[in-house]
């Protein structure tokens, strides 16, 4: 798994995953283990944190509505989530004629309205590619929805990004 730095502005609250470690911009470095309580992390109060996954060499088997509703009833049962509703966009019913063929619009996006916010996952079938925004404003553990979105896909994470939101 690689995580990469992203740029921010100067005055805002982004935690930026690099190897094992959280780092809080404008802070400390702060030693992130598995399985630690967000509740542990010092700075301001968090409204929530969102979690952004750029997942790549995907089964593209795995990008249908069936099996991306099974993954949003299985992740949101790990990082216990209340799961509500569930909304697709994507070719299903589409005349051929009409359906998407670029790499970067031929797929399926779904929308899945948690309790606390939303889960959102853009699946690319050409680049066998997916993107998952997990978006709460309770506490999840990063590491378990990383772990579970690679195993689900059979992808890798190329890119992680964990946001604190205030």
């Amino acid at each position: 798994m690689t995580f990469h730095h992203v740029a921010a502005l100067p005055t805002s609250p982004m935690f930026i995953r690099t190897h094992r470690s959280l780092e809080l911009l404008n802070s400390a470095t702060i030693c992130y283990q598995p399985n630690m309580p967000m509740d542990t992390i010092p700075a301001r109060t968090a409204y929530g944190f969102e979690l952004v996954l750029d997942v790549h060499g995907c089964d593209s088997n795995t990008f249908s509505r069936n099996h991306l509703d099974d993954y949003f009833t299985r992740l949101c049962n790990l990082i216990d989530m209340e799961k509500c509703e569930v909304h697709f966009w994507d070719d299903v019913g589409v005349p051929i004629e009409d359906q998407q063929t670029s790499p970067h619009t031929k797929g399926t996006s779904a929308v899945c309205f948690i309790l606390t916010s939303t889960i959102v996952v853009h699946t690319l079938d050409l680049l066998e590619a997916v993107y998952v925004n997990i978006f709460s404003c309770k506490d999840f553990d990063p590491d378990a929805a990383i772990a579970f979105t690679e195993q689900f896909f059979s992808g890798q994470c190329e890119n992680t990004n964990f946001i604190k939101r205030i």
